[in-house]
């Protein structure tokens, strides 16, 4: 034997003798790789011209090799071999062609550390051999594919390779084929010494594509990285010739030829142009990873703008809407059948006015009480002033739409600027620029490279490699699906796609180049028969505008889809095997069954499935149509839903989906009416009794420090309701303890207004006594540190929010209220005490600690001077807190104003508070413009 293993003389991958053939497939590689598919190679593949690519041959990919045999030189019952192909290209013989284990992993021969023999098959006495077809499959091929090549030479012909070796050996001549020496060895890519596969490969370091500027690595985006791992073999040349010339010496040291041998790879090299075509698409998604934070920043920063402006325009618009409808609607026809029962002078100034009045209305001016006098007024003046006046209400009326006009337009011009000044407007540019710039480049790069994957994929050359998923087979219907998806996945993508796609979409009788319904329909020819007849009858529904009541649709699957469900349904139990086959737990005949990669993605659905609801959508009517429900059911059964679930779906949605739809619409249309008005207060004794009082002591002597009081626990009470309604729907929102806090603390300080304010209006009151002021007054004070002491907590935290984000001259102004605050809480806690003790000693009769505090207050107020310089003190300290408030409040931010300044692009995008995530930058946008009244 010519190379044999004495280690093991049984081994079928060591021990060889005859023809030795080094196997390398058809490929396809960027134009900069060097080499390409040198005469007389490439039958059928070269024919279809590439724009962006070039042919070579390349070392096999993980998969299978076929041979059959028209008659076997030592065994005429031998009709097929098979070998299992590593992912570094190496071939091993299996014992049978019937379910060939793979090799996912490459093995060590134990003869010498080399594989060398295994990159070779030979064909045993190659002169005594006849013709032997020839293939290379990714693929374990179903026994039914097996037995459709093996009976019809016209089906085998288009998919396998025929060789004769004798011609070879004799002759030296085949289309497919060239001696093995080392220059043409060379010529296979991975045996070329000018090649690495490091212009291939992806690369084990990727490192950064983006910038925080928006800039990209242009050469990443451009490049192409093989699907299929390349390996070198540049190192193997002259072994490799050297063990090839081993096998073919035969007889008395003659020898044959050693072959190369180029085989088809149609499926691979569709599945490589698709992936070098996807592949800025891949870079796009990595660069949208890397700066998640810059293109939320940026894409909301697009909108924002946009947004604020449409919500100013349509707060005036609404206010509009709002006042026309308080308006009075006059039934002009009505008043003008009345103005005919007057006499000719009056009926003459009475339709005048009525004109005049339409004129008004028809402007969407208000017809209010102005417009009604100065019409009315006019009908009373002589001719020529009532046309003068007439002429005036036109005038103003025009002059209320313009400078209606005017004041929208304002406003709506004013609501950007604010929240512009907030952010690093050259740098978002900059980074916009920069975004659009990759969005061009990778889609104008995505659109030129789709050309080569479309003339591949309807090449002859490429259909005849399909051959081998048989038409009735399940295995091969879901290989199919698996594989042949990979080469039309993201078609949608770009323009020349989708124009294939409406090509296949129109094509109901599903032509051999039809992919998308031979995906759809997995190959099998019964369900690709059916697909087309209800196709057919569903575009015949379309045209007919056929309503989806008219069908039961439980029984029309049952009548027109039953082969697509019973497909869809075993598919479903191989998918199950195959999720076990990935976990190593399946097999079936003592094999592993092979594990087809999804990716977790519906590459077809996502890929087609939206053009095809398109085409049988009828857009413009309410109900659901039949041609709609057949699309819905034939998508819902491939997902795997039960034939009775679908069809009462379908039912149900025909009788009912369009009441919940007007449903829906009626709901939608009533928000936009206006806010129902505010519930009028009711008239009570007790509310007339208090107008009458307050008006009494406005009057009285009084007054003046009444209302001094008055006047600054109404302010205190003022600026606390907002807080408690600000802290009222956060705590409904959120339910944290600090809204909680807060609610509490303006709940408490509006109480001790409202206590301030009643006590005043008690003690000017002529019923009312020292007691029930003092009373009051105490306690008033007491909710009043109270909540004083929240308020200071709060200012706290709110000063450190303001220092987090870079708000540093805010900063200082909460401190100095800080600071106010609790000099302003002593002075009220010892105003209290002086009130305290005659209080308690009617309270409780306990002289002695009526007696207590009122030591401390007398003490305290002999050391300040008296009682009234601590209410003045508390006072002017209190004027002074809410100065340093307003201060506060106008030189704050808003809710969005802040947000702009943290984010991305904002003025404080350093600051400790800025958003560092994409996820956080989002939400607090959300929460500001509810802040600001926009969400």
């Amino acid at each position: 034997m010519a190379c044999t293993n004495p280690q093991n003389p049984d081994c079928k991958n060591c021990n060889k003798d005859g023809l030795a053939i080094l196997l390398a497939r058809y490929a396809v590689v960027p134009l900069n790789i060097p080499g390409d598919v040198p005469a007389p190679l490439g039958n059928k593949v070269t024919g279809t011209a590439l724009t962006n690519y070039k042919y070579v041959l390349r070392t096999l990919r993980e998969g299978f090799v076929y041979l059959f045999y028209e008659r076997h030189p030592s065994n005429i019952t031998v009709k097929w071999e098979a070998y299992a192909v590593s992912p570094e290209g190496r071939l091993w013989k299996r014992p049978s062609h019937l379910f060939p284990q793979p090799v996912p992993v490459e093995p060590v021969c134990t003869r010498s550390g080399d594989n060398i023999p295994t990159s070779v098959i030979h064909i045993e006495h190659p002169a005594k051999c006849g013709r032997v077809w020839i293939a290379f499959s990714q693929h374990a091929w179903s026994e039914a594919t097996f037995k459709a090549f093996a009976s019809d030479i016209k089906l085998r012909d288009q998919r396998m390779q025929t060789f004769i070796p004798k011609l070879w050996i004799s002759a030296g001549g085949y289309r497919h084929g060239m001696v093995a020496t080392e220059g043409n060895v060379q010529k296979v890519l991975e045996y070329n010494p000018a090649y690495s596969p490091d212009l291939l490969n992806e690369k084990a370091a990727i490192g950064l594509f983006g910038s925080a500027s928006g800039g990209y690595n242009r050469a990443k985006l451009q490049a192409n990285t093989t699907i299929h791992r390349s390996f070198s073999r540049k190192d193997e040349v002259k072994p490799l010739v050297a063990k090839m010339e081993e096998i073919c010496t035969h007889g008395k040291g003659e020898k044959y030829k050693p072959m190369i041998m180029g085989v088809w790879d149609a499926l691979g090299i569709g599945i490589e142009l698709n992936n070098f075509r996807n592949e800025p698409a891949g870079w796009m998604h990595r660069y949208n990873t890397e700066l998640a934070l810059q293109i939320d920043g940026m894409l909301t920063i697009s909108s924002l703008k946009d947004l604020l402006e449409n919500h100013a325009g349509a707060v005036v618009d609404r206010n509009a809407d709002l006042a026309r409808q308080r308006a009075q609607q006059h039934d002009f026809a009505k008043e003008r059948v009345d103005a005919q029962k007057l006499p000719a002078e009056a009926r003459a100034k009475r339709l005048k006015a009525i004109e005049m009045q339409e004129y008004v209305q028809s402007k969407d001016v208000e017809v209010d009480n102005v417009y009604e006098n100065r019409i009315m007024h006019a009908t009373m003046l002589p001719d020529a002033a009532r046309d003068k006046e007439y002429a005036q209400i036109k005038a103003d009326a025009d002059t209320v739409v313009s400078s209606r006009a005017a004041y929208r337009k304002g406003r709506v011009e004013k609501a950007w600027p604010p929240y512009a000044e907030k952010l690093d407007m050259k740098a978002y540019e900059t980074f916009k620029k920069n975004f659009e710039s990759l969005q061009d480049e990778a889609t104008a790069l995505i659109e030129k490279r789709t050309a080569d994957m479309l003339a591949w994929m309807q090449s002859r050359h490429f259909l005849d490699g399909l051959r081998e998923y048989h038409g009735d087979d399940i295995q091969d219907a879901v290989a199919f699906e698996s594989h042949v998806s990979e080469v039309t996945f993201l078609l949608n993508t770009t323009k020349s796609g989708r124009g294939k796609i409406d090509e296949w979409v129109n094509d109901l009788q599903i032509a051999e180049s039809n992919l998308m319904y031979r995906l759809l329909s997995m190959n099998q020819d019964a369900a690709r028969t059916e697909v087309s007849q209800f196709l057919t009858q569903a575009e015949t529904f379309r045209g007919d505008q056929t309503a989806a009541t008219v069908w039961n649709w439980y029984a029309y699957i049952q009548k027109s889809m039953k082969a697509i469900a019973d497909l869809y349904k075993k598919a479903a139990g191989l998918y199950n095997a195959n999720e076990k086959a990935k976990a190593g737990t399946n097999v079936a005949f003592n094999v592993k069954l092979e594990p087809y990669r999804q990716f977790g993605i519906d590459k077809t659905a996502s890929t087609f499935g939206d053009f095809i609801f398109k085409k049988f959508r009828l857009d413009g009517k309410m109900a659901d149509m039949a041609c709609e429900k057949i699309i819905q059911i034939w998508f819902g059964l491939r997902a795997g839903v039960e034939v009775a679930a679908a069809g009462a779906l379908a039912d149900a949605q025909a009788r009912y989906a369009m009441s919940g739809r007007l449903d829906m619409l009626e709901r939608v249309r009533a928000s936009k009416n206006p806010l129902a008005p505010e519930v009028p207060e009711k008239e009570t004794v007790s509310s007339r009794t208090l107008k009458r009082d307050w008006a009494a002591f406005r009057d009285s002597e009084k007054s003046a420090s009444a209302m001094r009081d008055a006047r600054m626990a109404l302010v205190v009470l003022l600026i606390e309701s907002g807080n408690f309604a600000k802290m009222m729907h956060d705590c409904i929102e959120k339910g944290d303890s600090k809204s909680r806090a807060g609610l509490a603390a303006s709940a408490m300080t509006i109480a001790s207004g409202v206590i301030d304010i009643w006590g005043v209006a008690v003690k000017e009151m002529q019923t009312a006594n020292a007691t029930s002021y003092q009373v009051m007054k105490l306690g008033g004070a007491g909710l009043s540190v109270a909540a004083g002491i929240i308020g200071i907590v709060f200012d706290a935290q709110d000063m450190g929010k303001a220092y987090g984000r870079g708000q540093y001259g805010i900063h200082g102004l909460y401190f100095i209220k800080i600071v106010f605050g609790t000099v302003n809480l002593v002075a009220t806690s010892l105003s209290a005490f002086t009130y305290a003790a005659p209080v308690i000693l009617r309270m409780t009769g306990r002289i002695a600690a009526a007696q207590a505090l009122d030591l401390i207050g007398t003490r305290a107020a002999a050391f300040i001077a008296c009682r009234i310089l601590f209410m003045s003190a508390g006072m002017w300290i209190g004027v002074f807190v809410f100065i340093v408030q307003v201060m506060i409040w106008t030189l704050s931010d808003d809710d969005l104003e802040t947000w702009c300044t943290l984010c991305v692009f904002g003025t404080k995008k350093g600051a400790d508070d800025a958003y560092k995530d994409a996820l956080k930058q989002r939400a607090e946008l959300g929460n500001a413009l509810i802040a600001v009244g926009v969400g």
